[in-house]
């Protein structure tokens, strides 16, 4: 996967990386939102698609709540992955409904009475189910509005389409919850994306093999020490143009490997560093590269 280049329309972008039990949790999105962890919500290692931590709400009332994002009568997509860790629960991974439901939205879960996935929408509420049992273990959901419809998806499969044109305009949202429901279940969720004003998926697809690119292009490779052994170093990613930071990360200690989202496909410099506090040349290891 190169870039992505829809990047500058997307409205949250969750990896759910961090430390385990940390509540702090990074809106890679090109206009980032604040996240809060309400309750038990909060980084854990335990399960990861990708990255070795996801989001993770216990059922017992805990979820990430946000605010800032609408999407009025437009085109959508919102697709993350969920753990599922036992059936028979509301296993819920958004809902953009107010508290009393009175506000138009709508809500992605796999429903405790049937297993399959759901989406709510309206008020009255109506549930609309797909076709396959979900088991345990991760799947990635999908949820696509345009033409007047939705289209729910699970594991890149179509499952239900659902005629709504209404105007969603809640802007507070909760993640690994769902407001009504009587049976919550405990849930991972990891590489959580909202794209306003694109349909991602019109047909079946195949869901995607690594995170989510966290710019319009990406640089990628691996970095060694003196010796040639591969090693952790922070990688710097400079606009050659502008000489701005375009993106950093830390090379994988044991692979070597590392992967920057850049804002622009323009040429940029890549720097291996030997530390970010000192931010002293590592090995002069400098390189030009052309994001893809």
């Amino acid at each position: 996967m190169a870039g992505d280049a829809n990047y500058n329309s997307v409205s949250l972008l969750l990896h759910g990386n961090g430390s385990d039990g940390s509540t702090t949790v990074t809106d890679n999105s090109p206009s980032p939102k604040t996240v809060t962890a309400v309750g038990n919500a909060r980084i854990r290692t335990a399960q990861s698609k990708f990255g070795g931590s996801s989001l993770y709400c216990d059922g017992s009332g805990d979820y990430f709540s946000l605010t800032g994002v609408s999407f009025g009568t437009g085109v959508f997509t919102v697709e993350g992955w969920v753990y599922i860790v036992a059936t028979g629960k509301t296993n819920a991974l958004i809902d953009t409904r107010n508290a009393d439901m009175t506000t138009s939205g709508f809500v992605v879960y796999v429903r405790s009475t049937t297993n399959k996935l759901t989406v709510g929408t309206g008020n009255p509420f109506v549930a609309t189910e797909g076709a396959t049992t979900v088991t345990t273990g991760w799947h990635h959901l999908a949820l696509v509005r345009t033409g007047g419809n939705f289209y729910s998806y699970l594991d890149g499969v179509l499952e239900a389409t659902v005629a709504n044109s209404a105007t969603l305009s809640n802007t507070s949202w909760r993640i690994g919850n769902s407001w009504d429901a009587s049976a919550n279940g405990e849930v991972y969720i990891d590489d959580l994306r909202v794209t306003s004003g694109v349909a991602r998926y019109t047909s079946n697809f195949t869901p995607p093999a690594r995170a989510f690119p966290d710019g319009l292009g990406e640089v990628e490779g691996v970095v060694r020490d003196s010796a040639g052994a591969l090693c952790s170093r922070t990688v710097r990613a400079y606009r050659r143009d502008t000489g701005a930071l375009a993106g950093s990360a830390v090379s994988d200690a044991t692979t070597g490997a590392y992967r920057i989202g850049t804002p622009t496909l323009d040429e940029v410099s890549v720097i291996a560093l030997d530390n970010a506090t000192s931010g002293t040349y590592y090995n002069d290891q400098v390189i030009r590269v052309i994001p893809t």
